[in-house]
């Protein structure tokens, strides 16, 4: 059997950090050696900051379909009125908006 020098990364040099990187991929499996040398992992959420002007623009949204619902309930008439205020449609409509909005936000 013919001894072989130990094979490095394209630039690295015997026990540059791009060589200890790949050395640790190796030994850590295929999806540290698909992330050697590329540095260090970027922190969770690091861009997931949200403006004061996003919050309001959203709060004002909210308040403006409130006030639109409430008006066209008050508009309906009584007979309907009474269904959509004594059954616990309201209940399931505010369910699936909220479900709604929480799924969009844990896509984003």
């Amino acid at each position: 059997m013919v001894d072989r020098p130990p094979e490095h990364p394209p630039g690295a040099t015997p026990g540059s950090a791009i060589d200890a990187g790949s050395a640790a991929a190796d030994d850590a499996g295929p999806a540290a050696a698909a992330n050697a040398g590329r540095g260090p992992a970027a922190e969770v959420g690091s861009d997931a900051s949200v403006g004061g002007g996003r919050v309001v623009l959203v709060a004002v949204a909210v308040a403006a379909v409130v006030l639109a619902a409430a008006l066209l309930t008050a508009l309906l008439p009584s007979e309907v009125r009474s269904v959509v205020i004594n059954a616990p449609l309201v209940i399931a409509v505010l369910i699936l908006v909220t479900g709604g909005v929480l799924w969009r936000a844990a896509r984003h």
